[in-house]
């Protein structure tokens, strides 16, 4: 496969049905949220990770396919693997707390080991500098928050389990339950607008105004909603970007 030589933007369109694809943690886990359009978000880090989920089961076990921010990772561990591979002749890789590139060339040749081997790396970017240091690597594959093309309304479901947990629970009762809850979006699609870049020229750059194909504004004057399409919009979904009250 060539390399790219050109910067790409795309749009990625995604839809969820009775799920929670990014869970606010200042929010109770409740599905991420812009407070003033109440349009769902995915931020990107999430989006990242699902990626790095699917590589990691489609790919399990394959060489330059492992996954550099993995749960339970220690990263300083995966450096010490470049470092490895580049001394192999010197014992104190194996104990050192901190350890750095003795010349560029070295450390040139750390950045191109965990490239090599780690997708996420090599696909995303890392810093790499924390104790053991294998340097910085600016990935070609950038992503932005995903935000959904109309607004979503979070459910708060509550479930209950026949079972009790303990004996003190069951006392009393001729039936146990036990209340949870679920914090779901009913339905929603949601765009995100990743790039793809290696050397970006000026001529490469996409010249068309945005990546959204539908937006939602309010008219400051009548309060009324209209949809608007890039220019990207096929003449299909043109046919429906149509003004509404």
């Amino acid at each position: 496969m060539s390399a790219f030589a050109n910067r790409y933007d795309f749009v990625v369109l995604f839809d969820v049905a009775n799920g929670n694809p990014n869970g606010d943690p200042d929010a109770g886990n409740l599905p991420r949220l812009d407070p003033e359009t109440n349009q769902g978000l995915v931020t990107d880090v999430c989006l990242k990770r699902k990626i790095r989920n699917y590589v990691e089961l489609a790919k399990s076990g394959e060489p330059r396919f492992a996954i550099y921010v993995s749960e339970g990772a220690i990263l300083n561990e995966k450096h010490r693997q470049a470092y490895a591979a580049i001394r192999p002749d010197k014992d104190k890789v194996a104990k050192e707390k901190s350890l750095h590139p003795q010349n560029d060339e070295e450390a040139i040749s750390l950045r191109r080991f965990m490239c090599d081997n780690f997708f996420d790396v090599r696909t995303f970017g890392a810093v790499m500098s924390t104790g053991i240091n294998c340097g910085q690597v600016r990935g070609p594959v950038q992503l932005s928050f995903a935000r959904s093309i109309e607004p979503v309304v979070p459910l708060e479901i509550s479930i209950t389990r026949m079972a009790a947990a303990s004996e003190k629970e069951n006392a009393g009762r001729e039936r146990a339950t036990a209340t949870s809850a679920a914090r779901t979006v009913p339905w929603a699609a949601s765009t995100s607008c990743p790039t793809v870049s290696i050397e970006p020229t000026a001529s490469s750059r996409p010249s068309w105004p945005s990546a959204r194909a539908f937006r939602k504004r309010i008219s400051p004057s009548s309060g009324k909603r209209w949809r608007t399409c890039s220019s990207t919009t096929t003449p299909r979904r043109a046919a429906r970007c149509q003004h509404a009250s």
